[in-house]
Formats: C-alpha cells, sequence, structure tokens
C-alpha cells in the first residue's frame, strides 16, 4: 500500500499519461478528417464524391476547416498556395455533391457548405493572381488548365442547387447565396489569358453531354466578365458547343434539368438559330418562352440587368464596326444581323421604357445573339469550320441510321433518297471548300446550303415515320 509521499508522485504520472494518451487520440482524429492528402497533388486526384470525409451537416465539420487553414499556412510558394487552395475547393465542391447524393434536407448544412465553398474560391482568385504572367511554367499551365475543368463542373453542381428549396421559406434568399457562388467562381476563372484554349480543351476532353451543355451556360456566365482580348475565342467556343449538341435526340430532355435561367435562356436563343429541322426549332421556342416567363416570376429581372445587357450588345456591335468585314454575302449576312441587332436593342429600350423588364430582356437576348453571330461569323477562319463539318456528317449518319432503322427505300420514298442525294453533295462541296482553304463567305454559302437540305431531310424522315 503505497504512502502519502508515494501517491503523491504516481498521481501526477498518471494524470500525465491521460493527457498524452488525449492529445494522441485527437491528434489521430485530426488526420483522419482534416486532410485525406496533405502531401499529395489534391486538385489531380479528387473529382468525384468518393472520400469526402466529415460534411458540413456534421457539427464536427469545423476540425475539417481548421485542417485546411494549417495546409494553407504550410504552403509557402505562389504555385504552392494555388496547387493547395484548388484541392480545397474540389473538396467543397465534392462534399456538396455528396450532401446532395444522400439527400441531406437540411437547409442550413448547404448554406454553410455554399458560404464555405465562395470564400475559399475568393481565396483561389487571389492565389491565381500571380500565377497569370507566368504561364509558361508547366506546373502554372497545369493549375490554369484545370481551374477551367473545374469551373464547368463546379457550375454544373451549383446551378443543380437552384430551386431545391423552393417549396420551403426563404427560398429565393438560398438561391441568392448560390447565384453569388456562381458569380464568384466566374470571377476567379475569367482573368486566365488563355481561357478560351484551357475551356476548349476542357470540353474536348469531356465526353459527357450535360457537361457540354453545363461548358456552355458557364461560358454565357463568362461572357459578361472575359476582358475583351478572350471574348471572341469565348463565344466562338460557346457557338461551337451549342452546334455539337443542338441536332441530338435529347437535347430538348438535356436543357430541361438547368435551373440557371439567366444563362439558359441566352443559350436556347443562340440554339434555335443553329438547329436544322423545324419541329425542333418549334420545342425550343417553347423552352424559350418558358425560360423567360420563369425568370419573370423569379424576379430577378431589373432595369440594372436590361441596360447592363443592352451595354454589352453595344459593345460588341461598336468593336465590330472597327473590323474589316469585307464585301460579298459575308458581309452581307454581317450587316443583317448587325441590323437586327441594333433593331432589337431599340425593342428593348421601349419596352424598359414602359416598364416591361420582362420582355425587354428578351428583347436584349435576341439582339446579343445577333451580335455574337455576326462576331463570330467575322472572325471565323477555314479552319474553324472543319469542326462544323464533323458535326454535319455525324448527323447525316444519325439520319441515315434512321433511314434503315425505318426500311424505307428509294422506290417507295423517290423525293427523300433525291434530298438525301442533294445533302450529300452539298456536305462534300462544304469540305471541299475547307480543305482548299477558300473564302469564309464561299464557306458559310455553302455551309447553309446543307443546313437546309438536311433540315429537309429531317422533316422527310419524320413525316414518313409517323
Amino acid at each position: 500500500m503505497p504512502g502519502a509521499f508515494d501517491y503523491a508522485i504516481v498521481a501526477p504520472m498518471g494524470i500525465n499519461r491521460k493527457k498524452t494518451l488525449f492529445s494522441l487520440c485527437f491528434l489521430a482524429f485530426l488526420l483522419l478528417v482534416v486532410n485525406p492528402s496533405l502531401a499529395a497533388e489534391p486538385f489531380v486526384n479528387n473529382q468525384g464524391t468518393e472520400a469526402t470525409g466529415i460534411l458540413p451537416s456534421n457539427p464536427f465539420y469545423f476540425f475539417k476547416e481548421w485542417g485546411r487553414s494549417i495546409r494553407r499556412t504550410l504552403s509557402f510558394t505562389d504555385l504552392k498556395k494555388a496547387e493547395t487552395q484548388l484541392g480545397v475547393v474540389i473538396e467543397q465542391i465534392a462534399e456538396i455533391e455528396k450532401l446532395n447524393e444522400l439527400q441531406v434536407t437540411k437547409r442550413d448544412a448547404f448554406l454553410r457548405a455554399i458560404v464555405n465553398y465562395s470564400t475559399n474560391i475568393d481565396l483561389l482568385k487571389t492565389y491565381m493572381q500571380p500565377l497569370l504572367s507566368n504561364r509558361n511554367n508547366a506546373a502554372v499551365e497545369k493549375i490554369l488548365s484545370t481551374v477551367a475543368a473545374q469551373g464547368i463542373k463546379q457550375y454544373g453542381v451549383l446551378q443543380g442547387l437552384l430551386g431545391k428549396f423552393e417549396e420551403r421559406e426563404q427560398s429565393r434568399a438560398f438561391d441568392d447565396v448560390v447565384r453569388g457562388s456562381i458569380d464568384r467562381l466566374v470571377g476567379a476563372i475569367a482573368a486566365n489569358p488563355t481561357l478560351g484554349e484551357d475551356l476548349q480543351e476542357a470540353i474536348s476532353n469531356s465526353e459527357n453531354d450535360e457537361r457540354e451543355l453545363h461548358a456552355a451556360l458557364f461560358v454565357e456566365r463568362l461572357m459578361h466578365v472575359a476582358p475583351q482580348e478572350t471574348m471572341y475565342d469565348v463565344m466562338k467556343l460557346q457557338q461551337t458547343v451549342i452546334q455539337k449538341w443542338t441536332g441530338r435526340a435529347q437535347f430538348i430532355e438535356m436543357i430541361g434539368g438547368v435551373h440557371d435561367g439567366i444563362a439558359l435562356l441566352q443559350v436556347v436563343d443562340i440554339a434555335r438559330e443553329k438547329v436544322f429541322d423545324g419541329d425542333t426549332k418549334n420545342a425550343i421556342n417553347v423552352v424559350r418562352q418558358a425560360t423567360l416567363d420563369g425568370i419573370k416570376e423569379q424576379g430577378v429581372v431589373s432595369r440594372a440587368l436590361v441596360a447592363r445587357g443592352i451595354k454589352e450588345v453595344k459593345a460588341v456591335v461598336d468593336d465590330i464596326a472597327t473590323k474589316s468585314v469585307g464585301s460579298g454575302e459575308l458581309a452581307a449576312i454581317a450587316q443583317g444581323l448587325i441590323a437586327r441587332a441594333r433593331f432589337q436593342m431599340s425593342a428593348a429600350e421601349a419596352f424598359a421604357e414602359d416598364g416591361s423588364l420582362g420582355n425587354a430582356y428578351g428583347q436584349v437576348i435576341s439582339a446579343a445573339t445577333a451580335a455574337r453571330s455576326a462576331a463570330v461569323l467575322i472572325m471565323t477562319t477555314a479552319a474553324d469550320y472543319a469542326l462544323e463539318l464533323q458535326f454535319m456528317k455525324e448527323y447525316f449518319d444519325g439520319m441515315m441510321e434512321r433511314v434503315r432503322a425505318a426500311k424505307l427505300e428509294h422506290k417507295n420514298s423517290p423525293n427523300l433518297f433525291g434530298k438525301i442525294g442533294e445533302a450529300e453533295v452539298q456536305i462534300a462541296k462544304f469540305g471541299d471548300l475547307i480543305a482548299k482553304n477558300a473564302s469564309v463567305a464561299r464557306i458559310v454559302s455553302a455551309m447553309r446550303a446543307a443546313e437546309s437540305l438536311l433540315g429537309t431531310v429531317d422533316q422527310l424522315i419524320k413525316e414518313l415515320t409517323k
């Protein structure tokens, strides 16, 4: 039996052991929840919703945020700070995806996640600034291209949250928070001087139709904040992406899941200019009107938004006027588009003066479509149309599959097969002009003729397979 002296020595030793054991357990806990990979390059491997760890719905989530602060503190160079912060942002978007996947119904959990994400996007923008002038560095190039690819993915996740709590109180306030995070994401990416190239690479590497749609919508958001020197590259990219999937059967179904009405309205307006057949164009018109009605109901159209739209269209129109359009058919098409844009801007101003902001914004969108089409037309080279040719051939092949599946034959449908032959010849002519690096005016003329024939063939197939 120990005496008083012995007890006095043993007791503190036991307490110290307990403190040490607790500290070790606490440290182990932190290592488990704070960071899945302290030393690795997190932005390369953390692309999905796997291994997200503790989620914002967990009361111990603050430990994870604490760990992220430690990671930032341990990043000493501009490059490492940007890498680390990009990893954090990717982790956070994965957490938001996981909350959705688990069907978490706590609005506060999503708010916490989105607010934290917005804060970290702002930090990413800050850490990226010193890198933008050092694009020749391979590591910097990797970060910027990854940010562009992640921008499309993360935009898709965020826009999917709009309207999530539409039957609950303060739904508009929640959506405003989501829109704010989208604005921050766009702002973080728009300053990239090679934005068009990085987005093009990201889209080219994607085989996902939904991701391509999100790319078109995300680019629309970028269009309003991109610097002048990158704006036309972004415009051309958007129109190419839209052209790619407007001919697909699931197009209308795809856009049905989009909740970002402001971006969607402009995208569908561009799309209806590019479709080949009347039925799809009519379906797009229905979606366009429904989207415009939805925007009106949400009350997101303001005088400031209309005024900003008119200002942006005028800037494009004025800039086009300073460029050499040439003469002939190409110049006539471009001037016609510019005249249309000006007329619709005047209509928008008249509607806004009468207080009809929804109709005013609809006119702004149409004016923007016309102005952008003119800009892309005069800035596109012969080589740029090679991708259009590829999409056209794919669309033609798809129609021929439908003809074979319906067992349509020349003897029973001579008009159809006559038009198919004409379309095939016109597509070949279009390709030949591209190969010979002919004038853009001749290429555009051949392309429009081919598109018209494809639309006719598509309509005939539909009539014969009813």
